[in-house]
């Protein structure tokens, strides 16, 4: 019974949606790059009402520095103006990626156990035009 309940548990877990490493990696070529933001930038989590003009957290035009965060469930990458310091300011969310969504909207296995680092990346290139640092 105990060796049916720990395989059970065992089952159940999963894996970060982007390994550590990939998050430091990215992170670490992130970390001295700015960003123009290519578009107004919305967040694709948002819950405001239907008809209610959706909120621009960054203007098409604003220079950012952006890093990765990865959990079980989810991806985010968040954003802080490049005049602030990170330390100051926690960054709004310019990419919210959740699990739950890749299997609804019917991603195959391997993405949901694993978001492909090369995917994350076309994702930031299509809302973020890299300037240097």
């Amino acid at each position: 019974m105990l060796l049916a309940l720990i395989g059970l548990t065992a089952a159940s877990c999963t894996t970060a949606l982007l390994r550590e490493d990939d998050v430091s990696s990215l992170n670490d070529r992130y970390r001295d790059l700015e960003f123009v933001t290519a578009t107004d930038i919305q967040p694709t989590f948002s819950t405001t009402a239907s008809d209610a003009e959706p909120e621009v957290i960054y203007p098409a035009g604003t220079r950012v520095k952006i890093w990765v965060e990865s959990d079980q469930d989810w991806i985010r990458v968040r954003a802080t103006p490049v005049a602030e310091k990170r330390e100051h300011n926690p960054g709004k969310i310019i990419i919210y990626i959740f699990r739950d969504f890749l299997k609804e909207d019917g991603e195959s296995e391997e993405v949901q156990e694993r978001y492909p680092v090369s995917r994350l990346e076309a994702e930031i290139a299509e809302i973020l035009t890299e300037v240097g640092g």
